[in-house]
C-alpha cells in the first residue's frame, strides 16, 4: 500500500470519526432536573425520587433486579444554614468525614480540592464498611452563595464500577444559579 493509499484511509478516517461519536452520544438521552438554586443531567436510564429531603437519582435497572436503591443511588443534600453559615466549606467537608467515619466499623478515604466551573470543590472518596456492609462513596461538596451542597455518589462495591462513570458524569454536570 502507497503513502496516497494510506493517506486517504487516514483522511477518511479523520472525515466519519466525528459521526461515529455523535451516534455515541445520541445513545445516551438525558434528562435535567432543575430547581431555582442549580440543575442537574442524568441518564434516562436511570429515574430520581425524593427520599428524607433529598432528590435522589438511581439506575432502573437496579430497581429493576429488586436491589434496593436506596444502596445504590446519588443524592443531593442541601446542608443545615447553620452548619453553612458557620463554617468555611474544608470546616464543613472534615465535619463530614468525622461524622461518617464515627459511624463506621472501617473506612478509607481520599480528599481533593479542585477548582470547577461552580467554585471551590471538595470531592471525598470512602470505602467503608458497616455492620459487614461494604460500600464506596464520592461526595462533591460546594458552598454557593452562603448554602453548602453535599452532592453524593454511594453505591455498594458489587455494583460501584458498574455505574461509576455515569455517576460521574451525572455529579459533573451540576450547574449552581
Amino acid at each position: 500500500m502507497g503513502i496516497k493509499s494510506h493517506f486517504l484511509l487516514y483522511f477518511l478516517f479523520l472525515l466519519f470519526l466525528p459521526l461515529n461519536m455523535a451516534s455515541q452520544n445520541e445513545k445516551i438521552k438525558l434528562k435535567t432536573y432543575k430547581t431555582k438554586n442549580y440543575s442537574i443531567k442524568y441518564p434516562k436510564s436511570w429515574y430520581k425520587y425524593n427520599w428524607h429531603g433529598s432528590i435522589n437519582f438511581s439506575p432502573k435497572e437496579i430497581r429493576k433486579k429488586d436491589i434496593n436503591p436506596y444502596n445504590n443511588h446519588i443524592y443531593i443534600i442541601k446542608l443545615d444554614r447553620e452548619l453553612s453559615n458557620s463554617k468555611t466549606l474544608e470546616e464543613i467537608v472534615e465535619y463530614t468525614k468525622g461524622v461518617i467515619v464515627s459511624h463506621t466499623d472501617k473506612v478509607n478515604h481520599v480528599l481533593k480540592k479542585y477548582k470547577t466551573k461552580n467554585g471551590i470543590m471538595y470531592s471525598l472518596e470512602l470505602a467503608s464498611v458497616y455492620r459487614n456492609y461494604n460500600k464506596t462513596e464520592i461526595h462533591h461538596f460546594y458552598k454557593i452563595k452562603g448554602i453548602a451542597y453535599d452532592i453524593i455518589f454511594s453505591f455498594d462495591v458489587n455494583y460501584y464500577k458498574q455505574y461509576l462513570d455515569e455517576g460521574m458524569s451525572i455529579l459533573n454536570s451540576i450547574e449552581f444559579k
